[in-house]
């Protein structure tokens, strides 16, 4: 309709071929039959309106669908998530996702390499040297394109892990689809068994809660050494001189402007740290991190638990705004609280990490151990060092932990430590802390 408004001013002629209407507005003035050309209009007019009724009852037949389909088996529409592929549904009706195995050999490796202690920075970084395609380029390049070299990012590697179409799950706007009983809707395999996605969402968990303890990072006393004025984490920077020596530092890390004259050698602190470390921690028994396995059902009432705050959450949002969204959201709940209050009066044991302590010590496992495991042994003694703009070094020593029983002890073991240190005085505060005073 508009574009016969716009043929009219402009003294066009539009001609519809296939319905056969013809509106002639370059001769306006030419005689013909003034009734066949307003019926053209007419006709006009009733075919844009039955256009619009037929384009809506599309979308509305469209919606229908994806609605039908939304609480089903079957994939509705949209590129599958990493890790699958779209296959014929095993009714025979419809779509559903089977595993790639190219993509879940991937993921699998980032769960094992995760759960060994790796980080997600230092996953991404090993997949974009090895030239592992991420999941959108091993999709263009299945579909016979080219890829466009897309990279690995921290975030790529944790929304993997965390996700749950990972797991097979349906979702809709980040959040499991659930069907009339509240359970989450399954279109394809398990990428992982629930013991392992449990000990994943465990360890995504614990790590966000206390990031200082990454276990690999190129900086050996990462968590260790800190700017005594801002208290961040000093990071490393090598300079190189005119004659080609490399000279390796800890600085401040403060973004966008570091701490100014806040630095130290980077082989003299590592030497120091260790050498003190030895002294007052030598016989003090290694810790490692163990999987405690749950109870068979403390992984469902967790997630049990997540839907019903989920479903609270949408409803306050005002997502269940209409009667019959209103009556699925009562029947959900009332089944999941059901659910709820019979795994609670179950036995309980939360499957997670637990600290087990080892019969090796620390002066046993340091000559031998490598730069990652002795940083872990530093951060779990609770062992820091700050650096400040005069040059003096702040050991904070956790005084329960050492052989004595007070800072008299630390003091004396310290000293035994001054001769190859190069520390030329010592100040023990009094809330404990050891003060040390470099030569020089």
């Amino acid at each position: 309709m508009k574009l016969a408004e716009w043929c009219r001013e402009h003294h066009k002629i539009l001609v519809l071929v296939d319905d056969g209407i013809r509106l002639d507005y370059f001769n306006p003035e030419d005689a013909k039959d003034a009734f066949a050309g307003a019926m053209s209009k007419v006709f006009l007019i009733l075919a844009s309106v039955f256009a619009e009724i037929e384009g809506q009852r599309f979308v509305q037949r469209a919606r229908d669908r994806v609605a039908y389909l939304r609480t089903t088996d079957r994939w509705g529409h949209g590129i599958p998530p990493f890790g699958f592929q779209i296959v014929d549904h095993p009714s025979g009706k419809g779509k559903a996702l089977a595993h790639d195995t190219e993509a879940q050999n991937v993921i699998q490796e980032i769960a094992r390499r995760y759960l060994g202690g790796g980080s997600a920075t230092g996953i991404a970084a090993d997949f974009n040297s090895r030239g592992i395609p991420t999941s959108g380029d091993a999709r263009r390049l299945r579909s016979g394109r080219s890829s466009r070299g897309e990279l690995w990012t921290m975030e790529s590697i944790k929304r993997i892990l965390s996700n749950p179409t990972t797991q097979g799950i349906k979702t809709s706007k980040g959040k499991p689809v659930l069907d009339a009983d509240g359970e989450p809707v399954r279109v394809g395999p398990a990428s992982f068994d629930a013991e392992t996605w449990s000990r994943i969402q465990s360890e995504l968990a614990q790590r966000a809660q206390d990031p200082r303890r990454r276990r690999h990072t190129e900086n050996p006393l990462l968590g260790v050494v800190k700017c005594s004025e801002c208290g961040k984490n000093m990071r490393q920077r090598s300079q190189t001189t005119p004659a080609g020596v490399t000279h390796r530092y800890y600085v401040c890390s403060t973004k966008p402007k570091a701490c100014p004259s806040v630095s130290i050698i980077a082989a003299d602190a590592e030497k120091l740290v260790g050498l003190v470390f030895l002294k007052l921690h030598f016989d003090r028994k290694i810790k490692t991190r163990e999987w405690r396995d749950g109870s068979d059902h403390s992984a469902e009432l967790d997630q049990t638990i997540r839907t019903i705050e989920s479903l609270r959450e949408d409803r306050v949002m005002g997502l269940f705004a209409a009667p019959d969204d209103e009556q699925m959201f009562r029947q959900q709940m009332k089944v999941l609280i059901a659910k709820r209050n019979q795994l609670e009066r179950l036995p309980i044991v939360r499957a997670g990490w637990v600290e087990i302590e080892t019969d090796q010590m620390y002066a046993e496992a340091w000559p031998t151990a490598t730069t990652e495991e002795r940083r872990t042994m530093l951060t779990d003694a609770g062992f820091v060092m700050k650096i400040s703009r005069r040059g003096w070094v702040n050991l904070e020593v956790d005084v329960s932990q050492t052989l004595g029983t007070g800072p008299e002890s630390v003091y004396h073991q310290i000293l035994a430590a001054m001769p190859e240190s190069g520390i030329q005085g010592i100040a023990i505060r009094s809330d404990g802390n050891v003060q040390l005073i470099p030569t020089g």
